[in-house]
């Protein structure tokens, strides 16, 4: 299963924002107090996520920081995940005829033969089945070279069945305005390969043809051999300013611009795409592998308050705008109010919206007959029905409770639910139960 590459460095400065405490009344004190928090600690989480019928993950990740001396801090990051279960793999969702099967190669390395049975026994022929684990290492040094100003370089290495990834990450942080104001700027690198079980397959190649020879275009091909390459190779390249600002005592903002660009092998080796015909009802004549476009450009906003009205309360709100050349515009809100129960207890409430527009060459599937919507008289040559990729919402809504076991050491668990919609019922609508336990400790 071809996964996104190994957090970048957008979504480490994100999720380090993330971390500030919202117990302290004072913000600025807060941000004096960082970096005890960071140094001498073990972190241990585990986090187990399961979508209905679909994809199960667990996630054991283990976190270090170590300060060497008063200018030298170093971070070590180890995640190991196991996943399993079966996801959408672009198929029309619909009941295609019983007496059609497709056999085809996974990211468990096995080949599996799915029958289209309307009894709905076995697997379902829009889903594919896998396994897949996970490893995961990052590192990184920071360093302080005065008291306002201070580098950070990393280096991550991520290997799963099929796929493998290197990033390698720098930034600086430079605290002005009597360090009210810290301006970041960062970039990192990840060369990534992909190697699908049996190979690399052709884009928009067929994958398998049904026995509805009289509905089929000119351009199907069915007897042909398709091409099946090396690994695919990308290379990934993010770059990231932004401006945090503590407004007051008690109120602190975040705004970032991140820019990514994407070369290389962009296409998903698993996904597919039904060619249909409306005189069957919607049956299935053949299936396509999909094929996206070599390149891709991303561009991201993102805006961040912390407030704390009271000393018992505290809110986190964050906005961000997503768009790229793919055609693909994006909104998320997120939001934490957090409450402290008692001295060593306090309870955080966490709401998430999230939904998206298609990429451009987003289509559920293609049309073979000339009273299809979606007639094409020659063979798609990019195309995907990956629903990642088209309309969707998200609504997360959860709650965390935490408690201060002693001077150094806390612990945290988690429960959210989270619901995926489809647009136009491309697929049914998805629900997702998340859980994680933290423990943190000094040593």
């Amino acid at each position: 299963m071809q996964l996104k590459k190994s957090q970048s460095i957008k979504q480490k400065l994100a999720l380090a924002s993330s971390a500030l405490l919202l117990a302290t009344p004072s913000i600025s004190a807060e941000k004096k107090e960082a970096k005890i928090t960071d140094v001498d600690k073990i972190g241990i989480s585990q986090l187990y996520y399961t979508e209905e019928e679909r994809v199960t993950v667990n996630k054991t990740q283990v976190l270090i920081n170590k300060e060497i001396n008063e200018s030298n801090l170093v971070k070590f990051n180890y995640v190991y995940d196991t996943m399993s279960g079966a996801s959408p793999n672009g198929r029309i969702y619909s009941v295609i005829s019983d007496d059609n099967s497709i056999t085809y190669t996974t990211a468990s390395g096995s080949a599996n033969t799915v029958a289209n049975n309307s009894s709905g026994e076995g697997i379902e022929a829009w889903k594919t089945s896998f396994e897949d684990t996970r490893k995961a290492y990052n590192a990184e040094w920071e360093h302080e070279f005065f008291r306002t100003f201070k580098g950070v370089v990393g280096g991550g290495y991520s290997t799963e069945n099929d796929y493998e990834s290197k990033t390698f990450s720098g930034k600086f942080l430079l605290d002005v305005n009597q360090r009210r104001t810290t301006v970041t700027a960062g970039m990192s690198v990840s060369l990534d390969t992909v190697s699908p079980f049996g190979g690399v397959p052709e884009g928009s190649s067929v994958l398998t043809c049904h026995e509805f020879a009289a509905f089929r275009p000119t351009w199907l091909e069915c007897d042909n051999i398709k091409t099946i390459f090396a690994p695919g190779d990308k290379v990934v390249k993010d770059y990231l300013i932004g401006v945090t600002q503590v407004w007051n005592r008690r109120t602190l903002m975040q705004f970032n611009f991140a820019f990514s660009t994407e070369d290389g092998y962009l296409t998903d080796p698993y996904k597919q795409v039904s060619l249909v015909s409306s005189e069957l009802d919607g049956g299935e004549l053949a299936v396509l592998h999909e094929k996206r476009p070599d390149t891709r450009n991303t561009q991201s906003l993102f805006y961040k308050v912390i407030h704390v009205p009271t000393d018992k309360i505290g809110l986190r709100g964050s906005y961000r705008l997503y768009w790229d050349d793919w055609g693909v515009i994006a909104h998320t809100f997120n939001s934490h109010i957090r409450y402290d129960l008692l001295s060593k207890v306090y309870v955080q409430a966490h709401g998430r919206l999230h939904w998206q527009g298609a990429a451009d060459f987003f289509q559920p599937y293609v049309g073979a007959d000339s009273g299809s919507l979606y007639h094409s008289s020659s063979r798609p040559n990019i195309i995907s029905a990956d629903s990642r990729l088209g309309e969707l919402a998200n609504i997360t809504a959860g709650i965390k409770l935490g408690i201060k076991i002693n001077k150094d050491s806390n612990a945290s668990i988690r429960i959210e639910k989270l619901q995926t919609r489809y647009d136009n019922k491309l697929l049914p609508q998805l629900e997702t139960l998340i859980t994680q336990f933290n423990l943190y400790f000094k040593f």
